[in-house]
C-alpha cells in the first residue's frame, strides 16, 4: 500500500518545489548529453500529465523543478523520470549503484510570495558556479521566460510580476519581497497580517469604526486597506462590509 502523504506536504494550489541530489553528492549529469536526455524525458512526461512545469534548473549534482501538478501524479512522474535517468546514466557511464540520494524532496507552496521567491531561487542557482552568468545559463528555464519559447507555463508568473520586464527586474534585485506592491506584483496577505493592517489603519475596533464612517470616508479607507494588501474577500470577512460593495469601490464604480 502506498504510504499516505503528510498534511504538511500538501499544497492547496498544487504548486511543489522538487529538489533531488546525486548519491553522495556525486554528479547526476556528466555532460550536455545527459542533461538533454533528462530534459527530454521530463518534458515528455509533463506533456502526458494533467499538470505543468513552472521553473527548472539542472546543476551537475542536483536539480530543482517547480511543478503545478497534483501531488500523487507528480510523485509518479518523478519516480518514472529518475528510474529512467538512473538506468540511462549507469548504462552510459558504467556507473554502479544508486544515482540519486534517496527520494526527492518536496516543498509545498501556498502563497504567491513563496511561489515567486522559489522561481527566483531556482533561476539564480548557478550564481555559485564561478565564471557563469545565471542569466545566460543554458540549463534553466530563465531564458524561456525572457526570450521564449518555453516548455514552462509562464503566464501565472509573468502576470504576477507585470510581464517580462517586471520578471527581469524581480530577478535582478537582491532584495526579498517586503512590500505589498513591487513591479506590478501584489502580495497575498495572511489573515493575521491583514488584521495587523486593519488595526494600524483603523484601530483595535476596526470593524465598528469602518461601519460607522460616512460613506465617502468609508470608501476611502477601503481603498487604503486594499492598497496595503487586503483582498476584497478579506475586507468583507474581517470587517463585515459586503464584498459587492467592496469590489465596486476597488473597481472605481462606487466612489
Amino acid at each position: 500500500m502506498a504510504r499516505p502523504l503528510r498534511f504538511e506536504l500538501i499544497s492547496e494550489g498544487d504548486y511543489y518545489h522538487i529538489t533531488a541530489r546525486g548519491s553522495g553528492r556525486r554528479n547526476i549529469f556528466e555532460d550536455d548529453a545527459d542533461r538533454e536526455h533528462y530534459l527530454h524525458h521530463l518534458f515528455s512526461l509533463v506533456d502526458d500529465s494533467t499538470g505543468s512545469l513552472v521553473a527548472w534548473c539542472l546543476m551537475s549534482n542536483h536539480v530543482h523543478i517547480l511543478f503545478h501538478m497534483e501531488i500523487h501524479e507528480l510523485s509518479a512522474l518523478m519516480h518514472r523520470l529518475h528510474t529512467a535517468h538512473a538506468q540511462y546514466f549507469n548504462g552510459r557511464h558504467g556507473h554502479v549503484g544508486p544515482v540519486f540520494q534517496g527520494r526527492f524532496d518536496t516543498s509545498p507552496i501556498n502563497r504567491d510570495e513563496h511561489l515567486l521567491l522559489t522561481v527566483k531561487y531556482i533561476h539564480k542557482n548557478p550564481v555559485d558556479i564561478g565564471g557563469v552568468d545565471w542569466k545566460t545559463y543554458p540549463w534553466s528555464s530563465y531564458r524561456g521566460y525572457t526570450d521564449g519559447p518555453s516548455y514552462c507555463e509562464t503566464e501565472t508568473i509573468l502576470d504576477l510580476l507585470g510581464g517580462s520586464e517586471g520578471f527581469k527586474q524581480f530577478h535582478e534585485s537582491d532584495d526579498e519581497i517586503h512590500q505589498v506592491r513591487m513591479d506590478g506584483y501584489r502580495r497575498r496577505l495572511s489573515d493575521a497580517e491583514a488584521v495587523q493592517v486593519l488595526k494600524q489603519t483603523l484601530g483595535a475596533q476596526y470593524a465598528d469604526v469602518l461601519a460607522s464612517l460616512a460613506q465617502d470616508e468609508r470608501n476611502r479607507n477601503i481603498l487604503v486597506l486594499y492598497s496595503r494588501g487586503l483582498s476584497a474577500r478579506q475586507i468583507e470577512r474581517l470587517t463585515g462590509i459586503g464584498r459587492n460593495i467592496t469590489q465596486k469601490i476597488i473597481n472605481g464604480k462606487l466612489l
